[in-house]
């Protein structure tokens, strides 16, 4: 990417349409939104069908922490609808050192 191009682009990778998980999310960032689920909560709409991402005994949405995550490193929630869920999403966790259980 050239030299003018903002930093939020610089993290984003898109491919047809779909922006998938920026890669400068890290362990620390998804640990971070993990806090916050325990602090706030799942809402209903987020709630995990197929996988949790398992930590420390408890069980998150995968994708909702890396909605979650995203506003730790780059500045504002991840829209759930840019990226997919389930292999992207799990493979990415799962390369951060994260468990991954199928319901």
């Amino acid at each position: 990417m050239g030299e003018g191009t903002s930093d939020t682009r610089k993290t984003l990778y898109e491919i047809g349409g779909v922006i998938m998980i920026p890669r400068n999310i890290k362990r620390i960032h998804i640990i971070k939104a993990i806090e916050e689920i325990e602090k706030n909560g799942v809402p209903k709409r987020r709630k995990s069908r197929k996988f949790f991402l398992e930590f420390n005994g408890r069980h998150y949405p995968p994708k909702y922490v890396i909605s979650l995550a995203n506003k730790y490193a780059n500045g504002k929630e991840l829209d759930p609808t840019k990226f997919s869920g389930g292999k992207e999403t799990n493979n990415f966790l799962k390369n951060l050192g994260f468990n991954i259980i199928e319901i």
